[in-house]
C-alpha cells in the first residue's frame, strides 16, 4: 500500500518514492449528530436532521532510511509536510480514484527500531465527511485515464455526459451525496444567446432563471452561489436561487435559449 500527497499548490509528495512504507490508512465510519425535540407527552423525539461530523482517518507508517542520518532527515521531512498551515490532499492506491481532504492532528512520534528503522503513526482529519473523486465530471471516464476506479458509482447503462447543446438532457452524479454548491464546488457554463434564460433541474425542483438577455458570444457563469455574464456579476438579474444536483440521475430542461447553444456542468463526485 502507498499514500500520496498533494499540496492545495499541486506539489506532490509519493511516500513510496523517499522510503516510507504505508502499513494502513483507514477512515472512520461516518458519524452523525441528530437534532431532535421533545414533545410533552409524547413518546420518544421528533427527529429533525442529521448532519455528518468530520472523519477521522488513522494510518501506519513503517519508514527506512539509508543510514542514522538519512534517517532523521527524513523523519524531519515527515515534520514539515505534515506540519503544514494549510489542508492538503491524500490518497491511497488500494482507492485511486478518491481523495481526501485532510489536516494532520494531534502529535506523533517515531517508533525507532535500527539507527535506520522505525514507524510511525499519524492521525489525519477531513472536516468534510466525504472522499472526494479525483477526476471532474469534464475529464475522460475512461478507466486508461488514471482518474476513476471500480467502486465509484460509474454506470455505462447511459452515456454519462456533462456538456449539452438540447433543451432538455440529463445529468448524472455518481457520489453518494447531493451536489449543494453553497458547500461543494460546481460550475455551471452557458454559452450562447438567450432571452430570460432559465435552467431548471426538474429532479430537484430548483430552477435558476436570468432577467436578461445574452449573445452568441456571451457567457453565462454560475460558479458555487455566484452568478456571471462575461465575468461580470449578474445576482440581482437573476431570481437568486442555486442548482443542487441530487444522487443519481438529474432531468434538466433550458428555456429561453436559441440555438445553437452549449451548456456545461463541471464538479466532483463525493463518497462516504
Amino acid at each position: 500500500m502507498n499514500v500520496t500527497i498533494t499540496t492545495l499548490g499541486g506539489e506532490v509528495y509519493d511516500f513510496s518514492a523517499h522510503g516510507i512504507k504505508t502499513i494502513d490508512f483507514n477512515p472512520d465510519s461516518p458519524s452523525h449528530r441528530e437534532k431532535t425535540d421533545e414533545v410533552e407527552g409524547m413518546h420518544g423525539v421528533i427527529d429533525f436532521s442529521e448532519t455528518l461530523l468530520p472523519r477521522p482517518i488513522k494510518s501506519r507508517f513503517y519508514l527506512e532510511a539509508i543510514d542514522n542520518v538519512d534517517y532523521v532527515l527524513k523523519r524531519n521531512e515527515i515534520f514539515k509536510l505534515l506540519s503544514r498551515k494549510d489542508p492538503f490532499y491524500i490518497q491511497s492506491d488500494t482507492e485511486s480514484g478518491k481523495r481526501w481532504k485532510v489536516k494532520s492532528t494531534g502529535t506523533y512520534s517515531f517508533e525507532r527500531i535500527m539507527a535506520n528503522k522505525g514507524f510511525f503513526n499519524v492521525d489525519f482529519t477531513s472536516f468534510l465527511p466525504f472522499a472526494e473523486s479525483v477526476g471532474t465530471t469534464q475529464d475522460d471516464f475512461a478507466f486508461s485515464s488514471g482518474l476513476w476506479q471500480v467502486g465509484q458509482g460509474l454506470t455505462t447503462l447511459e452515456e454519462m455526459k456533462y456538456t449539452h447543446s438540447t433543451t432538455d438532457f440529463r445529468i448524472y452524479n455518481a457520489g453518494d451525496t447531493k451536489i449543494y454548491p453553497q458547500y461543494l464546488p460546481l460550475i455551471i457554463t452557458f454559452t450562447g444567446a438567450s432571452s430570460n434564460l432559465k435552467i431548471e433541474n426538474l429532479t430537484t425542483g430548483d430552477v435558476f432563471n436570468y432577467n436578461g438577455s445574452t449573445t452568441t458570444s456571451d457567457v453565462i457563469k454560475i460558479d458555487g452561489v455566484r452568478p456571471t455574464k462575461n465575468s461580470l456579476g449578474i445576482v440581482r438579474q437573476t431570481n437568486k436561487k442555486v442548482i443542487t444536483i441530487a444522487e443519481g440521475w438529474n432531468d434538466f430542461r433550458i428555456t429561453g435559449a436559441t440555438s445553437p447553444f452549449e451548456i456545461s456542468f463541471d464538479f466532483r463526485f463525493y463518497y462516504v
